[in-house]
């Protein structure tokens, strides 16, 4: 899913370096790209989750990706800044693609029982 989301947004030379790494990275810069991979699999996988644990993940991984939060170093934003990923075209992707979803449960508190 990933793959494909950042593959429609960037450009194929980018892409590359990207996945097979002909661009040497650090530690953080890794850490960064294993989070923005792991919630467009956290989105996917508990999309339509029905335990509060999963609801209250799939709604901290949308949360996060919708934010334009710059105050912390491993916001979305910042993520892709430092990456120079295509932040609209990656957020717009995985949050269309699972917003419908979103609206089909009801939402959750951050306790994990099911708000009113």
């Amino acid at each position: 899913m990933v793959n494909d989301v950042l593959a429609s947004g960037i450009g194929p030379e980018q892409f590359r370096d990207i996945w097979h790494r002909t661009v040497e990275r650090s530690g953080e810069q890794t850490l960064m790209l294993a989070m923005v991979e792991q919630a467009g699999d956290d989105l996917g996988h508990y999309r339509t989750a029905r335990r509060p644990e999963h609801q209250r993940i799939f709604d901290q991984t949308y949360r996060w990706l919708a934010a334009n939060d710059r105050t912390w170093p491993y916001s979305f934003a910042c993520i892709c800044e430092m990456l120079d990923l295509p932040r609209a075209a990656i957020r717009a992707r995985l949050l269309i693609e699972d917003g419908h979803a979103k609206a089909e449960r009801a939402p959750v508190d951050r306790r994990g029982s099911f708000a009113a």
